[in-house]
């Protein structure tokens, strides 16, 4: 018996796990497909309970046909599911099936790095569910010769979703009947999931015009995108992209306010970086030094910049309204490589500026940060 598997955090699971689960069962002729959410990955955020996604993921799957819900992953001991623990309890269960785990492209790439993916592979085959247009065979080549296997390529139809855009969606209010499955969908507006940040949200749209609005909402997108191959905390991602332009909007006759007198003579593009740090606070109730930093160091950067800072000034100057030649290639890489894309947009921000205002007139901030990371050998990386 041929048995696909289909593992994922499932937070929720959307109308492209669906496409995939069927993607599994048709291109590799299955008999059956094991969908798999996990417990808690080492390296994704969850948002809800087990038991909530449990229900969102057999809402998802019970019309599928071929398809069942596994819960080796969910409710095993510990707080972390290994793929080498899972696919061992699950070779013991099926000691005679054609056990086959399906991955999408990042995680081929990534494969190699996962923990003792060599005992994943005693255990089970690969399938890699590649979009169309999307060339895997470098990462399929590189792999295959390395664990010396042989990897399936499944066609995979295009879907534009993730669970970040949904968890963003609920969190702003926006509609996800487009992304997910009706019972699903109904399920999260029943329960009320995903909606930990809406209250913020409201006072927040309240500050900024629909622009503005709107482009915090592409930011906030971006963030938390990106923040999935970092260990940043995915709550301060959140928070920290939502208001890194919060006093964007605010008139100088509104500064008093909220406790801001521009004492320390910050150039009008820079003055809502330090009045949205008081407006944090403020209105807000920020307190975390980590966040507000994050907002007051999101235009200018700074020497010493933490993985907090960097993501909300990279997701700033990448996130997909922008307009300028090198977007598309910039989101890329930071969606790979954080440090990479920091280095990279770093540097055409500062050439922008200069080109536009003269090197002299550059914000001395910004002049350091230039200095710290590109002159100094000694920086910590």
């Amino acid at each position: 018996m041929r048995i696909a598997i289909v593992g994922g955090t499932f937070s929720p699971p959307h109308n492209g796990h669906v496409a995939l689960a069927l993607c599994a069962r048709d291109g590799l002729n299955a008999d059956r497909v094991l969908i798999m959410p996990n417990a808690a990955p080492p390296h994704k955020f969850c948002g809800v309970s087990k038991l909530d996604r449990r229900e969102m993921t057999r809402l998802a799957f019970m019309d599928v046909k071929k398809t069942e819900l596994d819960e080796t992953e969910l409710f095993s001991d510990g707080q972390k599911s290994y793929t080498y623990e899972t696919m061992a309890k699950l070779k013991a269960l099926y000691p005679n099936d054609d056990l086959i785990f399906v991955i999408g492209g990042d995680s081929l790439r990534d494969f190699a790095t996962w923990r003792h993916p060599d005992r994943i592979l005693k255990n089970c085959r690969l399938a890699v569910a590649a979009r169309r247009g999307v060339d895997l065979s470098d990462a399929l080549g590189k792999t295959e010769k390395e664990f010396g296997t042989e990897i399936e390529l499944l066609d995979m139809p295009f879907c534009d979703v993730s669970s970040t855009l949904v968890r963003v969606n609920c969190n702003f209010g926006f509609d996800n009947s487009a992304y997910l499955p009706k019972p699903v969908d109904a399920y999260i507006k029943e329960k009320g999931l995903y909606c930990d940040f809406k209250p913020m949200v409201t006072k927040l749209r309240a500050l900024q015009n629909r622009d503005r609005f709107e482009h915090t909402y592409n930011v906030v997108l971006a963030g938390l995108e990106i923040a999935r191959k970092t260990n940043l905390d995915e709550s301060e991602v959140f928070v920290a992209c939502l208001l890194h332009d919060c006093a964007k909007n605010i008139p100088c006759s509104e500064w008093r306010r909220y406790g801001f007198d521009n004492g320390e003579n910050l150039l009008p593009p820079i003055v809502h970086c330090g009045l949205g740090v008081k407006v944090a606070e403020r209105v807000f109730g920020i307190t975390d030094a980590r966040i507000l930093d994050a907002i007051r160091f999101h235009t200018t950067c700074r020497p010493e910049m933490t993985q907090l800072d960097k993501l909300v000034f990279v997701a700033d100057k990448v996130e997909l309204t922008r307009n300028y030649p090198e977007l598309k290639e910039n989101y890329s890489l930071a969606l790979s490589d954080l440090d990479a894309a920091f280095l990279t947009v770093l540097s055409q921000t500062y050439r922008l500026a200069c080109k536009k205002h003269g090197a002299e007139n550059v914000d001395e901030m910004t002049r350091r940060a230039m200095n710290y990371y590109f002159c100094n050998t000694k920086q910590e990386k």
